[in-house]
């Protein structure tokens, strides 16, 4: 079962995208980091109970997967989807009172001509509309219907059957709720239910008519007696004024025909001439008397009289500049529009006019000069609204002018001769039914009078290019005044208001027709579907689905944008949009349509079973030729081209349809107004007379029912991918493929669309065609060829007088093979085809074919298979990804067994299988690295995971032309490097030989079908290494599953814990238990280490750091049960003690540099983490180290057996507390630019302390930076070269809580046996290691926390700019720096909560998030600070001292590190204080971890990176993947499972 997820964003509201979905399917709605951590309700008004009601909504329940602390990184509701329409969605928050976002999604319907068919797959229809009126009296339709059977189609298209008004037109109703008359004196509802039912038992043929909700025929009575249901000029004034003008058009019609105005060069035999002479006297004559103005000016002389009267009782003028001055004098139009009745305000108008004068005292002088500027206003006003009306007049006038243009002149019109009421200057805009004797004087007359006005009644039509989410008829749009409308005559529009209440009678009526309807069909055509009203087309669509829940809903929308389309589709539920063949001018159009609509293409990615739901086109239904297309498709192009037009288009992947009269050769458009004719009925003898009837003869009926009937086969045994191959101008290749089966039918068409180029002789070249694959058999093959003598036959062609008669000039050569179902395996000889022949037998993977005979007018169809070896390679693949998990669509046989155990691979050998960067690759001495695209670069990694997230993104929107699957399609060399890499390596060579042995059956394949199987081969095995992961970590072990978070972090650990060469760890003891030994030499082998990012931190000496090692240590080795790892991690680095400190720079600890203060505090702090997580944990503490370093100054050892070089952890750390309580002072070794280019020789002099007073532990000078904060200036420009930006002397706070932390545990009970409990200095000085933590515990609030009140005593007042926080360091050389607001405390606040006051704690946490939280990191320093700058640029190298070459890299920049203990050290404090602190900070961490899951999967490296700009912003300079980023966040997420 397939799971489709929508993601929710705040503020995507996505009406204008369309997500379709299937039943059966489960959808499933997550959120994103924009709404994590709200409060919200996921509401739907989907329902599978009852009648649809669109307002009716129920909330969705919400899953937990995983942790319940992770709900919305990891949650999700569900929809399983039973119910087809239109269903919409929304998001709502109780922090917003408004919905956060919304959409849609659209469920096909299941259409069965009867419960115990199988489903029609939508692509399987095949419709033909038929126009109901020529289809006669009831009894003879089964005889004219029989010809749509006998012609393949299954699915019938009726124009209304309903009662036709005067004008004979389909479309123009005069009663929705009666049968037509034409139907006979005894046809009524319950006989065309009847038919519609024998058609479906016994044709399995669905039927569907019109539904036309936005007009009526002008003759309809009830419109007559309900003329509220229409726009008329009682309840729509604002229409008087385009009434006139109509009318006015109208006289002049009439004036023109009774030849008023020949002496003016106008007379009823209009020339072009004279159309110029009619828009001048338009304009300049006849419009102007009628003062059409008017309905839009104010009358002058009363509003002054008015004016008058009421400045002339006020005493006091306003002074100029008062504040009311402002509000300009406006005309508000009367809402009856009636001639200068429009007003103003004059209350605005005295504020305006009635002003003091300079200079002037008499109260009457400022009244008369009020009035007269008043006065004048109004006559501006006037002016400006005369001056619009002219304008729109010009418009209307031009508009009228081009329609009689069109009408008597172009060369594709009507060519009209005469002016006449039967062919006027232009059509009337507005019915007057009843009242078409009046007079137009009378009628202009008349707009007033309610009883008449109300039947002054606007017509309805067709604006070119106008917004189809408008209503062109109600007030604001000029369109009628403007004369824009292409006019529907003999119909009047509807008007429903915006409510059932605003006009009940019309919507009961609409609703009955709509109920009584869907009784009957299976389904609606919305006509003028763009021009309905969008809420009263939703209540109408969801009427006819409260009858009938499986419904099809076709429409033709000529909106112009597929988004303002994807608006109906969704509000509407369509099932299919109508998509028209005859829109294309050429081949090539028409070839690019049917790829656009057609499906998938050939070779598309196999889907995920879990996969976002991709916004999709709506289903087409492709017509060859519509009922409203004009020419006729015989005049458009060619007799000959019909049918191999249609074989193109009947190989898409969609629905197809067409119009009887199409398959018959009608050679002119059967007009759905004056059309009388009746259709022929059908015949089984082939007689040439039309009245006899039609049959297999006629036309093109043979060819298109086989096309017909291959377009449903192929739908139905899902060949359900296609591809285009345009191979000249008039010859195109339509591939339809079967993805299961690997069978291809392709059609080879040759078009004439030209009539010019179809008649002439065509002996020219074409070139071979290669086939992909083996011919095995021609399905059908057709030429359309003139008969002798009678290419012109169009010329004189004569209609029939009673039925509706085609061509009869060509026939159709045609022969048919077999169906795809009943295909036989044996290879089928090509020798009878008349078409073609092959050109080389001996290759076994294509087919060469030459044409022989293929002109204009030609189509061939091939069945086409995979050669034996493509077969048996495709079919070992799908195996293959079958034991990796991977379930398809179709079923198959018993499985070999060629899988491969990944959980015998260790991590390191994942790690080496799915990761490893170019720089860990190469420094294997093979010189090979990452894997180099053209067109595309490296990959990330070398290992499949570095495939698989480059093929990722285009694989989900099958973009076979990225330049990966170009790369795999074109040749060997990736399937070849992914399996020679991992067998070259002792450790992958198994897996190596079997990933060979699978990947090598893509070599037997056809190039097109290598990506998808290599997509989906990669992203197979990927997911079984991700489980094989998975399963390793705690939680899975305790019979839970991991959190989609948990298994994310969890791949950070085998991303960047690897051996790799020239970055060993240091030699662990032969003797510990574990050790690894090479098994040949029996010595120690390499061990894994970790990266501390990647790529820059990958290899050699800047891989394995001590500061980022330990940090990282607990996240990525113990959280994820690598124990024995960071057992020999933590051992390896003990051995390399020197001067009692832990390198950073380890070197493999032959080249170490002690130059950080803090590396040994995360180091024991480390190993109390250990202590505290592994099982009998403390045992770590016996267990033996090799030390390198006996004394500080002795040289590397490398004698096991050396006494001096056993010792036990315990020994060790007990050394390292004791150098630091007696001291430490030294220079480095080899100081100077050989070891670091930049440093001061102050730099390299190392110090560090314990303050006798507090137990804090000092450190550093201002030329050093011993702390993780370790940028060196480096710009000799700037003058920052071997200035540390932050030198953090002193005692920095978060070495404190470290300190603190690690004394307190190992004074502990667990550790008391196994630990000397005391350091003793050079003077015998000796504290315990209980009374050390308690000296620090009792001295830190005191000391580092500034409240309130600060202490005088210990803080500088001076440096003060934060309250309620904890200094970043105490007593450092630059005394300011201590006052600065960093995020270190957050360690301390984290790991060391004890030393603080709960009080203190909160207010410093809540200060931290105000001011230092970003989106993914920390910000490094107060933004109020004036060192702060938030964007990192390394390459910057100027004459700031403060950003030039990154100086400001921890002085804004915001770090990730460094948020996971602030949101731990939060989360403590919170569950201490409960209630809303608690209900916030969980909501607060909910939003952080949606965002980090989302930067994970964003991240070609799918890692967490070092660090961002501001507000989260991209760094190019930042490590796109770092350790200590992914494990302190996998702590939060341990911390919020406990």
């Amino acid at each position: 079962m397939a799971i489709k997820i929508i993601f929710l964003r705040s503020g995507e509201h996505s009406e204008r995208v369309l997500y379709r979905v299937t039943k059966g399917t489960k959808l499933r709605f997550k959120i994103d980091s924009t709404l994590a951590g709200l409060d919200i309700k996921i509401l739907t008004n989907y329902t599978e109970r009852g009648n649809f009601t669109r307002n009716s909504y129920s909330e969705l329940a919400w899953n937990h997967t995983g942790n319940p602390g992770l709900v919305d990184a990891d949650g999700y509701a569900e929809i399983q989807v039973a119910v087809s329409g239109s269903f919409h969605y929304y998001c709502s928050s109780t922090e917003s009172s408004y919905a956060e976002c919304s959409g849609y999604f659209v469920v096909d319907p299941d259409l069965r001509v009867s419960p115990e068919c199988d489903i029609l797959n939508l692509d399987g229809i095949c419709a033909q509309t038929v126009l109901t009126k020529q289809l006669g009296a009831l009894e003879d339709w089964w005889s004219r219907l029989e010809v749509s059977f006998q012609s393949g189609y299954n699915m019938i298209h009726f124009t209304p059957i309903q009662e036709l008004g005067a004008s004979n037109s389909c479309y123009s109703i005069r009663d929705q709720l009666k049968v037509d008359p034409r139907l006979g004196s005894a046809a009524n509802w319950k006989l065309v239910n009847e038919l519609v039912v024998k058609m479906r038992n016994e044709w399995q043929m669905l039927s569907i008519t019109d539904l036309v909700l936005n007009h009526t025929s002008f003759d309809s009575p009830w419109i007559h007696e309900h003329p509220e249901c229409g726009y008329n000029l009682v309840n729509s004034p604002y229409l008087k004024p385009a009434f006139v003008f109509d009318r006015v058009l109208w006289q002049i019609t009439r004036d023109i025909a009774a030849g008023k105005y020949e002496s003016r060069g106008l007379s009823s035999r209009l020339t072009e001439s004279g159309l110029e002479v009619l828009r001048r006297l338009l304009l300049d004559e006849i419009l102007p008397p009628h003062r059409i103005e008017e309905f839009f000016t104010v009358e002058v002389k009363p509003l002054v009289e008015s004016f008058r009267s009421i400045v002339s009782s006020v005493t006091d003028c306003r002074v100029p500049g008062r504040e009311a001055a402002d509000r300009a004098v406006e005309i508000h139009q009367d809402a009856e529009y009636k001639k200068l009745a429009s007003s103003v305000d004059l209350e605005v108008a005295v504020e305006r006019f009635f002003i003091q004068r300079p200079g002037i005292t008499d109260i009457k002088t400022i009244v008369d000069l009020a009035c007269a500027d008043f006065e004048s206003c109004l006559r501006d006003l006037n002016k400006k609204k005369t001056e619009r009306c002219y304008e729109f007049l010009a418009i209307g006038v031009n508009n009228a002018i081009s329609n009689a243009q069109y009408h008597f002149f172009n060369p594709h019109g009507p060519k009209w001769q005469l002016v006449s009421e039967d062919t006027p200057l232009v059509f009337r805009y507005f019915t007057h039914h009843p009242y078409e004797k009046l007079s137009t004087g009378d009628e202009i007359a008349a707009i007033h009078d309610p009883k008449v006005a109300a039947h002054f009644k606007a017509h309805n039509g067709w604006v070119m290019g106008d917004d189809p989410l408008r209503n062109f008829a109600e007030e604001g749009s000029m369109v009628y005044f403007k004369r824009e409308l292409i006019v529907w005559g003999d119909s009047v529009k509807l008007r429903f208001g915006a409510k059932r209440e605003s006009c009940p009678y019309l919507w009961d009526r609409m609703e009955q027709y709509a109920r009584e309807t869907a009784e009957i069909f299976d389904g609606i055509r919305l006509d003028n579907c763009h021009s309905t009203p969008l809420h009263v087309a939703e209540f109408i669509v969801d009427t006819c689905r409260n009858v009938k829940s499986d419904f099809y809903v076709m429409a033709e929308l000529f909106t112009g944008r597929e988004d303002v389309d994807n608006v109906f589709v969704n509000r509407l539920g369509i099932t299919s949009l109508v998509r028209e063949g005859m829109n294309a001018p050429d081949c090539q159009e028409l070839g690019r349509q049917i790829h656009r609509y057609g499906g998938d293409p050939v070779g598309a990615f196999f889907p995920e079973v879990e996969a976002p739901l991709r916004p999709a086109l709506p289903h087409a239904l492709f017509m060859d030729y519509t009922h409203d297309n004009q020419p006729s498709a015989v005049e458009k192009r060619c007799e000959i081209d019909l049918l191999a037009s249609a074989a193109a288009i009947c190989m898409g992947c969609y629905g197809i349809g067409s119009t009887r009269g199409y398959d018959e050769l009608v050679p002119h458009y059967i007009d759905v107004v004056k059309e009388d004719r009746l259709y022929p009925k059908w015949s089984e003898s082939a007689t040439g007379d039309p009245n006899v009837g039609v049959h297999q003869g006629t036309g093109i009926i043979a060819g298109k029912r086989i096309i017909n009937e291959l377009h449903q086969e192929l739908a139905a045994t899902r060949f359900d991918q296609i591809y285009v191959d345009q191979v000249t101008s008039d010859l195109i290749t339509v591939t339809r493929h079967q993805p299961s089966a690997h069978q291809s039918v392709i059609a080879v068409v040759r078009t004439a669309f030209d009539r010019g180029h179809a008649l002439a002789d065509h002996n020219d070249f074409l070139a071979p065609l290669k086939i992909p694959g083996q011919v095995r058999e021609i399905l059908f093959e057709a030429r359309t060829e003139f008969l002798p003598n009678r290419k012109d036959d169009l010329l004189s062609f004569q209609r029939d007088k009673h039925v509706i008669n085609g061509l009869s000039n060509v026939r159709v050569i045609m022969k048919k093979g077999g169906s795809i179902s009943k295909a036989s395996d044996e290879e089928t000889k090509l020798a009878a085809s008349d078409m073609v022949e092959v050109a080389d037998a001996r290759n076994q993977s294509s087919t060469e074919l030459d044409f022989t005979n293929f002109p204009p007018g030609s189509v061939i169809i091939f069945r086409v298979d995979l050669n034996r070896k493509a077969k048996e390679g495709a079919q070992n693949l799908r195996e293959s990804v079958k034991q990796l998990g991977y379930r398809f669509r179709s079923k198959s046989g018993p499985m070999r067994n060629n899988s491969f155990d990944f959980s015998a691979l260790t991590l390191v050998d994942l790690n080496r299988v799915l990761f490893r960067c170019d720089e860990e690759e190469r420094s294997d001495g093979r010189g090979i690295g990452t894997y180099n695209v053209p067109g595309y670069g490296n990959f990330k990694y070398c290992g499949i995971a570095g495939v698989k997230y480059a093929m990722e993104s285009p694989a989900l929107s099958n973009n076979l032309g990225h330049p990966v699957f170009d790369n795999v399609r074109n040749g060997d060399w990736l399937v070849d490097y992914l399996s020679g890499r991992l067998q070259r390596d002792p450790s992958t060579e198994k897996v190596g030989n079997w990933l060979a042995e699978q990947l090598g059956h893509l070599k037997s394949l056809p190039r097109y079908l290598i990506p998808c199987y290599f997509e989906l081969f990669i992203r197979c095995m990927y997911n079984k290494c991700v489980q094989a992961i998975a399963n390793r970590l705690p939680s899975s072990k305790e019979g839970s599953a991991p959190s989609g978070l948990s298994v994310k972090l969890a791949l950070g650990s085998v991303q960047l814990m690897g051996v790799v060469k020239n970055a060993p760890l240091p030699p662990i003891h032969k003797t510990l238990p574990g050790a690894i030994l090479d098994p040949k030499t029996g010595q120690r082998a390499s061990h894994p280490s970790l990266a501390a990012g990647l790529p820059h931190f990958s290899s050699g000496i800047f891989r394995n750091w001590g500061r980022d090692t330990f940090i990282a240590l607990r996240g990525l080795l113990l959280l994820t049960g690598r124990y024995y790892e960071a057992k020999v991690i933590i051992l390896s680095y003990a051995g390399t003690l020197r001067h009692g400190l832990i390198p950073n720079l380890l070197g493999g600890g032959e080249i170490s540099r002690y130059n950080c203060r803090d590396a040994f505090w995360w180091w024991l702090y480390s190993i109390v983490q250990y202590c505290q997580t592994v099982p009998n944990g403390t045992a770590i503490l016996r267990d033996p180290v090799f030390r390198l370093y006996p004394t500080d100054e002795a040289e590397m050892s490398s004698d096991a057996a050396s006494p001096q070089v056993k010792c036990t952890l315990a020994d060790v750390i007990s050394e390292g507390l004791n150098r630091h309580f007696r001291g430490i002072d030294f220079i480095e070794r080899n100081a100077g630019e050989a070891i670091d280019r930049h440093m001061k020789s102050e730099g390299f002099h190392v110090r560090v302390w314990v303050d006798r007073e507090t137990g804090f532990v000092y450190g550093g000078n201002e030329w050093n930076c011993g702390t993780w904060m370790d940028k060196m200036g480096e710009s000799e420009r700037a003058g920052t070269r071997g200035k540390p930006a932050t030198p953090r002397d002193g005692a920095a706070v978060e070495l404190q809580g470290l300190a603190f932390a690690s004394l307190a545990f190992l004074a502990g009970p667990s550790c008391k046996q196994l630990l000397p409990q005391s350091v003793t200095s050079t003077s015998n000085e000796t504290w315990s290691l209980e009374d050390w933590a308690s000296k620090m515990k009792a001295n830190f609030d005191k000391y580092y926390f500034i409240g309130e009140r600060p202490d005088r005593g210990v803080h500088r007042m001076d440096l003060l700019n934060k309250l309620n926080i904890y200094k970043d360091t105490l007593n450092s050389s630059q005394p300011w720096t201590d006052y600065q607001l960093r995020p270190n405390f957050a360690v301390t606040l984290c790991i060391a909560s004890e030393m603080c006051s709960p009080q203190n704690r909160w207010s410093a946490l809540e200060i931290m998030e105000k001011i230092l939280f970003g989106p993914l990191g920390m910000k490094t320093l107060d933004p109020s600070d004036w060192k702060f700058n938030g964007v990192y640029d390394n390459d910057r190298d100027d004459a700031n001292a403060d950003l030039a070459k990154g100086f400001n890299y921890h002085n804004g920049p915001e770090w990730l590190w460094p948020t996971g203990f602030f949101l731990r050290a939060k989360l403590a404090a919170a569950r201490e204080r409960g209630g809303e602190d608690l209900a916030v900070t969980m909501k607060t961490i909910q939003r952080y971890l949606t965002r980090v899951s989302e930067h994970i999967m964003s991240s070609d490296w799918r890692g967490l990176t070092e660090l961002t700009n501001a507000n989260g912003a991209f760094c190019k300079f930042s490590c796109p993947t770092q350790a200590w980023s992914f494990a302190t966040v996998q702590e939060l997420v341990d911390d919020l499972a406990h």
